[in-house]
């Protein structure tokens, strides 16, 4: 994949070009439900009503990424989602499993947790790869905190891997 092809926002999992019709509609009707959020106190709820016209219009499903650091290359490895459609204007990537596990780093939520264990016992996670990319390209753009997601990465690495 070209580098040029890559989503220049990381929150953003789909890349839309700007001169399509129906890529500027998705974006109006994403930008105008997430200025609608953002005043909503039950964010969630609201999540789970306001994409679905997305979804059954042009079915695209939208999930907005609120904090979320990426490893700084993970541009360059970013898959193409569904390169053999024929989507004219629309192209999905998706991170890799080591840069998707990372970003989960920061907020550690138990559920989190359990999508590192699933990437790891699908065989997706290479512990070697999550240590060397987290001290290589995350953790010297994380703010602060950084024995506490030092202590996190080790925890996650014995919660997945025990015998090593």
């Amino acid at each position: 994949m070209r580098r040029s092809e890559a989503p220049s926002n990381y929150a953003a999992w789909a890349a839309l070009s700007s001169h399509s019709t129906m890529a500027s509609l998705v974006k109006r009707q994403i930008s105008t439900f997430s200025q609608r959020l953002r005043s909503r106190r039950r964010m969630t709820s609201k999540l789970s009503q306001g994409w679905a016209p997305c979804f059954s219009r042009y079915r695209v499903y939208v999930q907005r990424v609120g904090v979320a650091t990426p490893p700084s290359g993970y541009a360059d490895r970013v898959a193409r989602m569904f390169p053999a459609t024929t989507w004219k204007r629309l192209k999905l990537f998706a991170l890799d499993a080591t840069d998707l596990a990372l970003t989960k780093l920061e907020r550690n939520a138990e559920r989190d947790r359990e999508d590192v264990l699933r990437l790891a016992q699908a065989g997706l996670l290479n512990p070697r790869d999550l240590k060397d990319r987290y001290v290589n390209e995350l953790r010297p753009y994380l703010l602060g905190k950084h024995a506490w997601h030092d202590k996190t990465l080790e925890l996650w690495i014995e919660m997945a891997w025990p015998s090593k």
